[in-house]
């Protein structure tokens, strides 16, 4: 990649560089420091754009293609798609990073790829994302194991939307979450709401000091309809 030159090289002569040598020359001479000690170059050379690298790693039996799509920003009506290969509780190796203040709005696996995994995380000015996603070998994105407390971590859109399937458990926020809600353009269904007045939420549910952004919910006529729909004996 090319640099521009610092200002005090960019039109040299041997005139000019003749001055300055001598220029520098009798500075130091008279300051009794070496030469080299006192030059400076005014200008700074700009270095590449920084880029927050997106770490995705898998903690289940898929292996294959994995597509991860972004919108280049939170206003963003399209979105945009960049592939990697992903190995059985391995690391996955993308084509290219999205750029700051990129959304990631959902990935694909398997064979299926009409039926997007949604993500909704923000990639911040500096810092980058390290997304842990339990992908059994179909390319269907399953609860991560829960540690040694018994708690479960939810760190997307998709695993949040998951807890509809074991009401009962422990589960834990690990990072800020968009729920994309009302974005034009990226097609991210209404929010089922977690637990029902038949099938009510009774477990435990700590946000960490997280937030959530962009809830929409379309359920006009429906009662119990929130975040959570309905909770019963549960902890929050």
């Amino acid at each position: 990649m090319f640099y521009p030159p610092p200002r005090w090289q960019s039109k040299p002569t041997g005139l000019v560089l003749a001055l300055v040598a001598a220029f520098v020359l009798f500075s130091a001479c008279r300051s009794g420091s070496n030469p080299e000690e006192i030059i400076e170059i005014i200008d700074t050379p700009n270095g590449p754009t920084e880029i927050p690298t997106i770490v995705i790693t898998g903690v289940g039996n898929y292996s294959g293609t994995l597509k991860l799509n972004y919108a280049e920003k939170i206003t963003s009506k399209t979105t945009k798609t960049i592939s990697g290969t992903m190995a059985a509780k391995g690391t996955v190796s993308l084509q290219s990073q999205p750029p700051k203040g990129a959304l990631i709005v959902s990935i694909q696996a398997g064979p299926d790829t009409n039926q997007p995994i949604y993500i909704g995380r923000l990639i911040g000015s500096s810092a980058g994302i390290s997304l842990k996603l339990n992908l059994v070998s179909s390319g269907n994105l399953e609860l991560r194991p829960a540690d040694s407390g018994g708690i479960i971590p939810i760190g997307t859109y998709a695993e949040f939307q998951l807890i509809n399937g074991t009401l009962g458990g422990s589960y834990k926020q690990e990072a800020d979450l968009d729920f994309m809600g009302g974005a034009e353009g990226l097609n991210v269904p209404s929010w089922e709401p977690v637990g029902t007045s038949t099938t009510a939420f009774t477990g435990t549910f700590n946000g960490d000091g997280n937030q959530i952004d962009r809830l929409s919910i379309d359920k006009s006529g429906i009662d119990n309809v929130g975040l959570f729909g309905y909770a019963d004996s549960a902890t929050f």
